[in-house]
């Protein structure tokens, strides 16, 4: 039985052939769509304003934070959530952090400020949106 369906499904090598040509340009007929789309789109993009959706907060922790690795979890954080900037102890004993990405991203890393990690004890989190120019490219400790 499987020596018939073997036969059954065996196609000619020249029909293989004409099948691999036709797909062959198939495939080349929509990459040139695709490479036209592109940059069709390119040059659409080029006369978008500029993108909004990137928010950046400067953040103040208080409490017991400093010297119980508070900036190197908020660094692991920061990387696991994909926020970037920076913290840094503060002389007053605080941290200060400066958190930028999209909303939700920095929205979820200001809820993981108010209890930071084991170990800390956060008594306030106060923070002010600012507008800046500057993108930062990772986060980084200060």
């Amino acid at each position: 039985m499987a020596a018939t369906r073997a036969a059954a499904t065996t196609t000619h090598p020249s029909h293989v052939a004409a099948a691999l040509v036709a797909a062959i340009g198939a495939i080349k007929t929509v990459s040139t769509m695709s490479e036209s789309f592109n940059i069709g789109i390119l040059r659409i993009m080029k006369h978008l304003p500029p993108d909004n959706s990137v928010e950046t907060v400067s953040v103040r922790i208080t409490g017991r934070v400093q010297g119980i690795g508070f900036r190197a979890a908020c660094i692991r954080q920061a990387h696991k959530m994909g926020v970037t900037g920076w913290v840094r102890n503060a002389a007053d004993q605080s941290v200060e952090a400066m958190l930028q990405g999209p909303h939700d991203q920095v929205d979820r890393m200001l809820s993981w400020l108010l209890t930071g990690p084991p170990g800390a004890r956060v008594d306030e989190v106060s923070s002010e949106a600012l507008v800046t120019d500057r993108l930062f490219d990772r986060f980084e400790q200060w």
